[in-house]
């Protein structure tokens, strides 16, 4: 797939050094003058026109306004063969929402761009636009035909003409039984452990202690059902749920949101002692070969890898944290519940805000 980068700034280029020497992608740069009203430049204008094909564009922030941003974004993401992201290295861009509500398909702002781009994260884009270049509330929910011909397009992207080639992952569907065994996928995944567990056998009996146990996966199941969640790793005090990718990041931020601001009264219904329970959360989109629980053992991900050390390193006691994406995608009303707390392995996070007492 053709990869083009505009900007006339060659260190924006260097982002995408990692995946320039990859047989899946055809990495160029084109420059950015001349830029109308409408937001369109002249290299902008010429390369519209001629893709035919499924190609990756990359617009850096640094030559537009925001506005005329945002028009360059619709226009473009209008053209259904071209998926289009948004450099912002000086963090121009304001209201990040806005341009994926006018179709963008990533945003990369000034932390994201202090480190390379890995090849995942390209290939999480293309899944979730599904090669059409369609707009975000209808990304990534294909089956049956348009789902046979974004593999067939995958392929071709990759070359796979060549032995050995990797496919790029495709959306995880809402329909499990559709998912194949050893065949990566995207998907929204959930980490959650409770806090102090290591401490819970000194606090109540051993016996108590399976119940809870047994209790609090139970609950996981429960909260996180309405966004179609499913339980995929678990390790006593805690696991990975994993959802559908694509459609609306509420539908699964929302029940999690649920989760964290009902551990009050989960404590009481449920776990039968005088324990008030904590856990923490964290929502990161990312690909992973499949295989059905139980059988996980020897999976390698990097999204899998990345999830599980923010959980375990970086996220705080009884709080919920988002990525930038999921917080970019998100309706208004979500994202003020939110607020940007840092970077953590290049990933940029949002903390849920949580009342003073909970």
């Amino acid at each position: 797939m053709d990869l083009v980068i505009f900007s006339n700034n060659r260190n924006i280029v260097k982002l995408f050094k990692r995946v320039e020497g990859s047989c899946a992608w055809n990495v160029s740069q084109a420059s950015v003058s001349g830029v109308s009203s409408s937001g369109f430049s002249i290299g902008i204008k010429k390369r519209l026109a001629m893709a035919d094909s499924a190609e990756l564009w990359y617009i850096d922030a640094a030559s537009f306004t925001e506005k005329k941003l945002q028009s360059a974004i619709t226009a473009v993401a209008s053209k259904r063969t071209v998926i289009v992201g948004v450099i912002d290295a000086k963090g121009i861009v304001v209201d990040i929402g806005a341009l994926f509500s006018a179709g963008a398909g990533d945003y990369l702002g000034p932390k994201l761009c202090k480190t390379p781009v890995r090849e995942s994260r390209l290939f999480s884009v293309i899944a979730w636009k599904g090669f059409e270049g369609t707009v975000p509330a209808k990304a990534g929910l294909y089956t049956g035909r348009k789902k046979a011909a974004a593999l067939q397009n995958a392929m071709k992207a990759g070359k796979s003409g060549k032995r050995g080639a990797r496919q790029p992952a495709i959306p995880a569907l809402s329909d499990w039984a559709s998912l194949q065994s050893d065949r990566e996928y995207v998907f929204t995944m959930m980490y959650i452990e409770l806090d102090g567990y290591r401490n819970l056998g000194q606090r109540v009996h051993e016996a108590a202690v399976e119940r809870l146990l047994a209790i609090f996966q139970k609950v996981v199941e429960q909260y996180t059902s309405p966004g179609k969640g499913r339980l995929w790793i678990w390790n006593d005090f805690g696991g990975i749920v994993l959802f559908p990718y694509g459609g609306k990041p509420e539908n699964v931020i929302i029940p999690c949101m649920r989760l964290m601001l009902s551990r009050r009264l989960v404590s009481v219904e449920q776990s039968g002692q005088k324990l008030l329970l904590s856990y923490r959360i964290v929502l990161y989109p990312g690909s992973t070969v499949y295989r059905e629980r139980g059988k996980t053992g020897r999976i390698i991900s990097d999204a899998v890898n990345s999830l599980s050390h923010i959980g375990q390193k970086y996220a705080k006691p009884g709080n919920m944290y988002i990525t930038q994406d999921l917080y970019a995608r998100s309706t208004q009303s979500v994202r003020e519940g939110f607020k940007e707390t840092g970077t953590y392995e290049g990933t940029v996070l949002y903390r849920m805000r949580l009342p003073i007492k909970y």
